[in-house]
């Protein structure tokens, strides 16, 4: 089963040193967001340092191949978009 390592960028970097086994991409991404809105339900409470927030997976390897990302763009609250990662 293949590894994935979701690093949290939240106006600072914050690496997945041990990643997570899953079946598939699709679990990765499922498991991306899970992360992404647990992480913003935590932050609720605080002030936000960074208008963009935003989870990466990459494979075993440090390839990118997803990213989740919310952005602050109004009082009217967050945007979120999940594309695939820029490959180098």
């Amino acid at each position: 089963m293949p590894r994935y390592f979701f690093h949290v960028h939240d106006g600072q970097e914050h690496r997945d040193e041990d990643g997570t086994q899953l079946a598939n991409l699709g679990e990765a991404r499922s498991q991306a967001l899970n992360l992404l809105g647990a992480l913003l339900g935590e932050s609720a409470e605080h002030e936000w340092t960074s208008k963009e927030w935003y989870v990466s997976v990459t494979d075993s390897e440090g390839a990118p191949l997803v990213e989740v990302s919310v952005e602050v763009v109004s009082a009217l609250g967050p945007r979120i978009s999940l594309k695939p990662a820029s490959q180098p």
